[in-house]
């Protein structure tokens, strides 16, 4: 399943890393004179936004008219080095942490969509921690470049990176699911922990893409295998342990309680998934009330909501209602 987009960009990050940005050309004529650029999550690539042949979130936009850009953040895909050694360097020794992405990625994308597309403002599509890292941005300086945000599954410091609160928990919402804590000890042991090699070996496997097995991720019974192999095939990738241990910081800067939270002023829309047990609704609903702006929404897709089904954290991008249920909420709030 190819990728669907018409251009690939190379430009260098504020320090220099080689970044790669996406994009697809608006079809059928302009809808909204505003791009978008789509940020992936912790472990993801661009593709969580293009699964292929023309399935996923951002052929989705361009199809109704959107022109739209998806980042590859450092340390994945084309996002690395030139050449076997200096790739493995980048890896191994060099690194990379969340600030990176706050500092020096996300405000080079930021200047290369507006120029590219010779306009003054933006939108934001962040997943997860893509989410987590524009409210950290925007917080600190309110960039005016930026129209709208959605966050899909996503929070700030403080709902996306604090422990468990059990009693905070609405009955029958699954329990949040800790992967800081679940990778730390690879995190300790390596430099760089390759995921990538387990989910394309699972790829491979018959038994290994069960999709029950993924069960703390997405809700097996809203996605389809098919998309399912090609995510892990080609959209997982591993992780630096500087990430981890920069996002333990942002941890504990969070859960201090001398700490106020962060000002956060864009209006956003918040997308929740019912079945999501690594942000799941309550924490989305947490951000969403730290939030400055009056015109915020927040849509939880579950079963008690009227949706098709409790959605999961992938299947809010990856799961077959997503582009019947999910992605129309999207493109509403951006060309509204």
């Amino acid at each position: 399943m190819k990728p669907s987009y018409d251009n690939r960009h190379r430009v260098k990050a504020r320090d220099g890393w080689p970044l790669t940005i996406y994009e697809y050309q608006p079809r059928g004529g302009a809808r909204s004179t505003t791009p978008v650029l789509l940020c992936h999550g912790t472990n993801c690539r661009y593709r969580i936004f293009d699964v292929g042949d023309g399935w996923g979130l951002a052929p989705y936009l361009a199809r109704r008219g959107i022109h739209v850009f998806a980042i590859d953040l450092r340390g994945r895909g084309r996002s690395l080095p030139d050449g076997m050694a200096r790739r493995i360097h980048a890896l191994m020794r060099r690194g990379w942490s969340v600030h990176d992405f706050i500092d020096s990625d996300l405000p080079r994308a930021f200047e290369f969509v507006l120029r590219h597309a010779d306009v003054a403002a933006l939108d934001y599509i962040g997943h997860s921690m893509g989410a987590l890292i524009a409210f950290e941005l925007l917080s600190s300086n309110r960039d005016a470049r930026v129209r709208r945000v959605v966050s899909v599954a996503g929070g700030d410091a403080l709902a996306l990176l604090s422990p468990p609160d059990r009693a905070a928990q609405p009955d029958g919402e699954p329990p949040h699911l800790d992967i800081g804590r679940l990778l730390a000890p690879l995190a300790r042991s390596a430099p760089y922990v390759p995921l990538e090699w387990g989910t394309r070996l699972a790829a491979l496997s018959p038994q290994g893409l069960s999709p029950e097995w993924y069960a703390t991720m997405l809700n097996p019974e809203n996605v389809d295998r098919n998309a399912l192999v090609h995510f892990m095939a080609r959209s997982v990738v591993g992780v630096s342990s500087k990430k981890w241990r920069s996002l333990g910081a942002l941890r504990k800067r969070a859960q201090e309680s001398s700490t106020p939270p962060r000002d956060y002023h864009h209006r956003t829309l918040f997308l929740s998934g019912g079945g999501d047990r690594v942000v799941p609704p309550h924490r989305v609903q947490q951000t969403a009330d730290r939030a400055r702006h009056p015109d915020n929404k927040v849509v939880e897709f579950s079963r008690a909501q009227g949706y098709s089904a409790d959605f999961g954290h992938l299947d809010l991008l990856i799961g077959k209602h997503a582009p019947a249920e999910v992605f129309p909420e999207i493109e509403r709030w951006l060309v509204r």
